[in-house]
C-alpha cells in the first residue's frame, strides 16, 4: 500500500534523525569523546553497540521508504537482521548468564567494573529487550499475512510504551521505570531515539494498531492527535514544575508537593478539555450550518425540479417541433427498438417514420451485416464505457440497396429505463469521395516516393517530417527512417529558425527561395524549396521539393566577385577599356573610355557605339579589318597620336586581343588604350637634352685644346730662356730646379692636351 507523502516524508525525517544521532556516539566511542558517547546532555553513555543498533534500524527505515524496488528488499533485510542478531546475543547473554565478546568486539569499552556495570560495553536489559522487538517486528512488517502486520504493529506500540515508561521516568525521578528492576538504566537519549524509532516504524501500517487513531482525516482522529500532543506538553510541564519545586525546596513534605502536583493536572485536564469542547464546538457549528446550507439547497432543488419539468415539457414540445424540421436524422432508440424517429432519418433508409417505430428491431432491419457493431457501440455507451459513441456504419435501405451513416448517440434516462438519443447523418456520397481520394492519394504516394528530386511532407502544426522519399534522404545521408519523424528545424541553422517558423505560418504555393540546409554530416548546403499546402491523408501537410543549388550559389558568388573585381579594375584604372561583341558592338566600356570619346569626338559613349567610334577614320578607314584579325586570335598592338585643335598631341598605345571563354571559342574583342603622351614627351625631351649635352661637350674640348696651346707658347719661351742661363754657372742649382720645373709642367701640359684629344676622337 502506498502511504501518503506526509507520513513517507515523517518517517525519512526520522530515520534520518536516528541515523545522525546513533553516528554521532559512534564516533565518540571511536574518538574516546565521552561527550558524543553522552550526546551532550545525558549521564548515561550509551553503548557502541546500541548506537549501531540505532544505525542499522535507522537505516532500514529509510532503505523501506526507497522508490528503488530492485535492491531495497535485500538491503532492509540486511540491516534490520543484523541489529536484531546482535540484540538478541546480548539479550540471551542477560538472561543465561554467559559472556559471547561481541559487547567489545567492535570497540573496547574503558568502564571500570562495578555493581552498576557489571559487563563493559553491553547495552542495558531493557535496551537490547526493546531493539530485539523492533527487529522481529521490522522483520515481520514485509509480510504478505496480515496476521503478521497487525502483530508487528503491536509490537511497535509495545517498544513505544517502553521507551514512553521509561522517559517518564527520567522526568519524574522514578528510577524503576527506566531499569526495569536491572540495575543498568537504560539512557535518556537511548529511550527518546525507542520512541521516536519505534513510532516511525508503526507509520508504515498507519492503518493498523494504535497508528490508526493518529493517522486517519475523521473528527477522531483530528482529536486524538490533538489531545495526545496536549497531553505530552502536560506530562512535560509537570515533570519541570516538580523537578524546579524540588530543586527550590519550596515543600518540606512530600505529600504537599503531591497533592499541589494533582491539584496543578486537575487543573490542566480542565484547561485541555475546554480546549477540547471548543474546537469541538466549532466543528458540530460548521456541520450545523452545512446541514442548514443542505436543507435551503433542496427546498430550492425542489422548486427547481418543478420549474424545470415544466421547461421540460416546453422543451420535449420544442424537441420535437425541431427534430422534424431537422435536416440531420434524429432517432431515440430503448431496447434495440425505436421510440422515436424523425423524418429525415426515415427518409435515408427509404421509409415512413411510422414505419420504423412500430417495434422494429434497429439492428435486424437497418444493418443486418453489421450487428455486431452496432450492438457494442451501443452496449459501450449504455454500460457507461464510453460518453458518447460516435462510428461509421454500413446500413440498409428498405428498397434492399445500402448506404454508409455516421451514427452520434449519448445516454439517456426515459422512463427510469436507459436509451439512446442521437443524430444519423447520410455520408455515402462524402465516403464514395474518401474512396477516390486514397485512391488519388495512393497515385499520388507512388509519383512521391519514385520522384528523383527530394520530396518532404511536413505537418504544419509542428514542424515534423510526416513522409520524405529515398531522393530526400539519399542526398542528405539519412534513412528514410530516421527522416520520419524528425524536427525539420534541426535541418537549418539556429539563426534561420525563427524565419523558418513564419514560412511554414503563412499559406504558400510556389517557391519559397533560396534558404541553408544542414546534411546529416552538419555540412551547410543551400536549397531552392518550392512548396505546396496540401491534404493528405486527411491531413493538412505542405509538400516541399528541395533542389540543391549550393553549386550554382557558388559559381554565381564567384562570378559576382569577379564582377566586381572587374568593375573597380575599370573603375580605377587609367586605361580606357570597351568590350565589343562578334559583331564588334559595344558591350560594356569603363568611365575613361567614355572621357575619350567626350574628349576626342565630342559626343557621349553609349551602347550602340561600335569598335570604329574608337580610332580616327583617316588613319584607319577599315577597322573591321583589324578586328577580323583579332576574332581570328590574332593580338594587336600600336601608337597612334591625335592633334587637338591647340595643335597639341596626344599618343595612345592601343592593344586589341580577342575574349574567350574555357572551352577557348572567342566570344568577342577587348580594346585597351593607354595614354602615353607623357612617356612620348619625355623621350622627345631626352633627345632635345642629350642633342645639347652633345654640343657642349664639342665645345669644351675645343676651348681645353685652345688653352692647352696657348699655356705652351709662353712655357716655350721660358724653357729656352732657361737654356740661355745654363751657360752662367754662378746660380746653377736654381737653374737646375727652374729647369726641372718647366720640364714637368710642360709634360703636364702636353698630357692635357692628349687627354682632350682622345676624348673628342672617341666621342
Amino acid at each position: 500500500m502506498e502511504l501518503p507523502q506526509k507520513i513517507r516524508r515523517t518517517i525519512i525525517i526520522i530515520s534520518l534523525l536516528t541515523l545522525i544521532g546513533s553516528i554521532t556516539v559512534m564516533c565518540g566511542w571511536l574518538f574516546d569523546l565521552p561527550s558524543l558517547q553522552k550526546f551532550f546532555f545525558a549521564q548515561i553513555a550509551m553503548k557502541f553497540n546500541t548506537s549501531l543498533c540505532f544505525a542499522l534500524f535507522g537505516a532500514a527505515l529509510l532503505v523501506l521508504q526507497s522508490t528503488n524496488k530492485i535492491y531495497n528488499n535485500t538491503l532492509f533485510f540486511v540491516f534490520a537482521a543484523l541489529g536484531t542478531i546482535l540484540s538478541i546475543i546480548t539479550l540471551c547473554q542477560e538472561l543465561f548468564t554467559f559472556n559471547s565478546g561481541i559487547d567489545t568486539l567492535f570497540v573496547g569499552d574503558k568502564t571500570l567494573v562495578s555493581v552498576f556495570f557489571p559487563f563493559p560495553g553491553r547495552m542495558a536489559f531493557n535496551s537490547s529487550l526493546n531493539f530485539s522487538l523492533l527487529g522481529i517486528g521490522l522483520l515481520l512488517i514485509k509480510s504478505p499475512k496480515r496476521l503478521f502486520k497487525i502483530s508487528a504493529q503491536y509490537i511497535f506500540h509495545l517498544v513505544t510504551m517502553l521507551a514512553a515508561i521509561a522517559l517518564i521516568g527520567y522526568m519524574y525521578g522514578v528510577s524503576l521505570f527506566h531499569t526495569l528492576f536491572y540495575i543498568t538504566a537504560m539512557p535518556v537519549h537511548t529511550a527518546i531515539l525507542f520512541f521516536i524509532v519505534s513510532a516511525a516504524a508503526s507509520l508504515c501500517n498507519p492503518s493498523l494498531g494504535i497508528s490508526q487513531v493518529f493517522t486517519g482525516k475523521l473528527v477522531g482522529n483530528q482529536m486524538a492527535r490533538r489531545l495526545f500532543f496536549m497531553i505530552i506538553l502536560v506530562i512535560a510541564f509537570m515533570a519541570t514544575l516538580r523537578n524546579e519545586t524540588r530543586q527550590m525546596g519550596l515543600f518540606s513534605s512530600k505529600d504537599i508537593g503531591v497533592s499541589l502536583l494533582a491539584v496543578c493536572f486537575l487543573f490542566m485536564s480542565l484547561l485541555l478539555i475546554w480546549n477540547t469542547a471548543v474546537w469541538l464546538n466549532k466543528i458540530d457549528l460548521r456541520r450545523q450550518e452545512a446541514e442548514d446550507k443542505v436543507m435551503m439547497m433542496n427546498t430550492r432543488l425542489e422548486k427547481l425540479v418543478e420549474e424545470r419539468s415544466a421547461e421540460l415539457k416546453e422543451a420535449e414540445l420544442k424537441f420535437r417541433t425541431i427534430a422534424d424540421k431537422s435536416m440531420v436524422g434524429v432517432y431515440i432508440v430503448q431496447h434495440d427498438t425505436f421510440i422515436y424517429v424523425n423524418p429525415r432519418f426515415a427518409q435515408v433508409f427509404g421509409y415512413e417514420p411510422s414505419d420504423l417505430i412500430n417495434g422494429i428491431n434497429l439492428v435486424e432491419k437497418l444493418f443486418p451485416n453489421n450487428q455486431e457493431l452496432v450492438r457494442e457501440n451501443l452496449r459501450k455507451r449504455l454500460t457507461g464505457e464510453v460518453e458518447s459513441i460516435h462510428y461509421e456504419v454500413m446500413g440498409q435501405k428498405h428498397d434492399g440497396t445500402t448506404n454508409w451513416v455516421e451514427i452520434y448517440g449519448n445516454a439517456v434516462n426515459i422512463g427510469g429505463e436507459p436509451a439512446i438519443i442521437g443524430s444519423m447523418i447520410d455520408v455515402t456520397e462524402r465516403k464514395k469521395t474518401e474512396e477516390e481520394l486514397k485512391s488519388s492519394e495512393r497515385k499520388y504516394k507512388l509519383l512521391f516516393e519514385s520522384n528523383p528530386m527530394p520530396l518532404w511532407m511536413i505537418d504544419k502544426e509542428n514542424l515534423r517530417i510526416i513522409a520524405a522519399n529515398d531522393a530526400a534522404a539519399s542526398h542528405y545521408g539519412y534513412t528514410k527512417d530516421e527522416l520520419t519523424g524528425m524536427d525539420m528545424k534541426l535541418f537549418r541553422p539556429a539563426e534561420d529558425t525563427k524565419q523558418q517558423i513564419e514560412d511554414y505560418q503563412k499559406e504558400v504555393d510556389g517557391d519559397l527561395g533560396i534558404v541553408r540546409h544542414y546534411k546529416k554530416d552538419r555540412s551547410i548546403i543551400f536549397v531552392q524549396v518550392i512548396a505546396h499546402d496540401i491534404v493528405f491523408e486527411g491531413r493538412h501537410v505542405r509538400l516541399s521539393m528541395t533542389t540543391d543549388v549550393t553549386e550554382k550559389m557558388k559559381a554565381e558568388e564567384s562570378l559576382q566577385k569577379s564582377e566586381a573585381n572587374l568593375q573597380a579594375i575599370l573603375r580605377t584604372t587609367d586605361t580606357a577599356y570597351a568590350l565589343f561583341d562578334r559583331q564588334l558592338n559595344t558591350l560594356a566600356s569603363n568611365q575613361k573610355a567614355t572621357r575619350f570619346i567626350k574628349e576626342r569626338y565630342g559626343y557621349e559613349a553609349d551602347h550602340n557605339n561600335i569598335l570604329a567610334d574608337y580610332l580616327p577614320i583617316d588613319r584607319f578607314p577599315d577597322p573591321s579589318g583589324l578586328a577580323n584579325d583579332v576574332l581570328k586570335g590574332k593580338n594587336i598592338n600600336f601608337e597612334i597620336d591625335f592633334t587637338s585643335e591647340n595643335g597639341s598631341s596626344t599618343w595612345y598605345y592601343v592593344r586589341l586581343f580577342p575574349i574567350t571563354n574555357e572551352h577557348k571559342a572567342i566570344l568577342g574583342v577587348l580594346m585597351a588604350l593607354y595614354d602615353i603622351t607623357e612617356r612620348k614627351n619625355a623621350e622627345y625631351d631626352l633627345k632635345t637634352a642629350y642633342s645639347r649635352i652633345q654640343s657642349h661637350i664639342n665645345s669644351i674640348k675645343d676651348m681645353a685644346w685652345k688653352q692647352s696651346h696657348l699655356i705652351r707658347s709662353p712655357l716655350a719661351n721660358l724653357k729656352g730662356l732657361a737654356t740661355l742661363l745654363q751657360g752662367d754657372t754662378a746660380d746653377k742649382e736654381v737653374l737646375e730646379h727652374i729647369q726641372t720645373e718647366l720640364d714637368r709642367m710642360d709634360s703636364i701640359i702636353i698630357e692635357m692636351a692628349e687627354d682632350v684629344s682622345e676624348q673628342y676622337y672617341d666621342d
